[in-house]
């Protein structure tokens, strides 16, 4: 019996095969590029201003 109860405890792969996990991680690297796209440090928000206050194209 408690042979059952630590077989049926033991979890199921979340990532059966290596493409699975390739997929899954892919994908959460997209949203992440996705969602700070816009973002900049607060130091090279400086260097933007500058471009664009000379007329460099960045």
């Amino acid at each position: 019996e408690s042979i059952n109860n630590t077989i049926t405890q033991i979890p199921k792969p979340k990532f059966p095969i290596k493409e699975s996990l390739d997929n899954f991680l892919g994908v959460q690297a997209i949203n992440y590029n996705d969602r700070n796209a816009n973002r900049a440090h607060r130091r090279l928000g400086g260097i933007n201003y500058l471009h664009k206050r000379i007329g460099i194209e960045a």
